[in-house]
């Protein structure tokens, strides 16, 4: 195996990883377990930022061999998906495609809401700039 195959592996095995991290969050909260410190801490982190975010475009970009037009594309159609996501998170969470949200980010004990309007414009600012990386980031 050649050293690009070996990080591959370990950029796959640190993505289960985190989403076994993710996983267990989520069950602890159903069954009332306790949750680790960090992990209630900095659940953030380890679901918005690593396991959805860093960890899936590192992946790309690795297993396209470096293929900087592949992650150009994959990131320019990330900023769409973030938004596609908030749209079905609204429509199951309050019937509607943009909603105020109470907790629409949150780090350690503070939840930081946002509302209906500040959701719509931050919905058109990813909008742009995925649409700017397709169309002109080369």
């Amino acid at each position: 195996m050649t050293s690009s195959q070996y990080i591959l592996g370990m950029v796959v095995c640190a993505f289960f990883l985190v989403g076994g991290m993710v996983d267990y969050w989520q069950s602890a909260r159903h069954h009332h377990k306790p949750i680790p410190y960090v992990l209630e801490k900095y659940f953030a982190l380890f679901w918005l930022i690593l396991y959805s975010g860093v960890l899936p475009f590192t992946l790309i970009f690795l297993a396209s061999g470096f293929n900087f037009f592949v992650a150009k594309t994959y990131l320019g159609f990330a900023f769409i998906g973030f938004v596609l996501w908030d749209i079905v998170f609204s429509l199951l969470d309050k019937k509607t495609l943009i909603s105020d949200q109470e907790a629409y980010w949150f780090w350690g004990d503070k939840d930081y809401p946002l509302s209906k309007g500040q959701v719509a414009v931050w919905h058109l600012i990813r909008l742009i700039v995925g649409m700017t990386i397709l169309m002109f980031w080369r």
